[in-house]
């Protein structure tokens, strides 16, 4: 049995795919397998994959029989993995050739972290965008160390290594109360690690994560600007505040700790799903009948 399972679940990334097997085959750490989960592809992903794995047995190919959403198929990529450690990768992504190495190495030396991450390095067409450095943390898993990670975490954390036995009753718990709306949900994933402290970071390493467009091609004018569905939004933050809270009351006894959790929690969802003076601004334009 391989040390690390690196999950890769994809729908219709033929473009793309062939890149991202070849970055991880490159990889310094060498014990490591690849389940490559294609969620019902319709372009020629699956051909691809299986030419590759034909190529190298550490990597192996499974065919959703129908499209299983995208956290229904994380979900089960994670599931089918046996090893010790877990870490996803997105076709459209990448990584040093040693991030592997590094981050297992950060698990191995600490036991009581359960989550591994790197620089992250955001690029568009090839350029950086923007860095997120790993915070400075006093490393005693106080209240500040937590607030760090909750407020400084990047989205691309969760493509860390993790232990994969305490990933799998977190993402359970995402897949059954948050169902399969990708918004947000990285940052409910990862927040029991920040509440426990038990994240473990460098900056030694990189993750190079690809933004998507958020400007026109040169001399076109930007897309406008459109505003997601405010019932789907406000929906969404509640059952997002619902499972924290869940997180909360499973480590937090009753009384004035958990009442500043919740106070926490408001401010967490605030930042990471939707923000309340958005929510404020579309509601009275709302009421005085206005496009929301």
């Amino acid at each position: 049995m391989a040390a690390i399972t690196i999950g890769v679940p994809v729908y219709n990334e033929a473009a793309r795919l062939a890149g991202c097997l070849e970055r991880l085959r490159a990889q310094t750490f060498p014990d490591f397998e690849v389940l490559i989960f294609d969620n019902a592809s319709t372009d020629a992903t699956g051909e691809i994959a299986q030419a590759f794995c034909a190529r190298d047995p550490r990597f192996g190919y499974v065919r959703q029989p129908v499209n299983r959403g995208a956290i229904g198929n994380f979900n089960d990529v994670l599931r089918a993995a046996q090893s010790p450690y877990f870490i996803w990768r997105a076709a459209d992504d990448s990584a040093d050739l040693d991030y592997l190495e590094v981050l297992y190495g950060l698990l191995e030396a600490d036991p009581s972290k359960q989550l591994a991450v790197g620089r992250i390095v955001g690029t568009f067409r090839g350029e950086v965008e923007r860095t997120t450095r790993f915070p400075k943390l006093k490393g005693d898993g106080g209240l500040s160390d937590r607030w760090r990670l909750m407020f400084g975490a990047s989205p691309s954390w969760v493509y860390g290594l993790y232990r994969r036995e305490a990933l799998i009753p977190i993402l359970d718990r995402i897949v059954r109360d948050y169902g399969d709306d990708t918004w947000a949900w990285d940052f409910l994933l990862m927040l029991p690690f920040f509440m426990d402290a038990a994240v473990a970071g460098t900056n030694a390493t990189s993750f190079e994560a690809a933004l998507r467009p958020r400007r026109s091609e040169p001399g076109q004018k930007p897309p406008p600007r459109t505003e997601p569905d405010l019932n789907g939004r406000l929906a969404l933050r509640r059952r997002f505040l619902a499972i924290a809270q869940s997180f909360v009351d499973e480590r937090i006894a009753p009384g004035p700790g958990r009442a500043l959790w919740a106070g926490l929690l408001w401010r967490y969802a605030d930042r990471r799903v939707y923000k309340t003076r958005h929510i404020l601004r579309r509601s009275a334009r709302r009421l005085i009948g206005l496009k929301p």
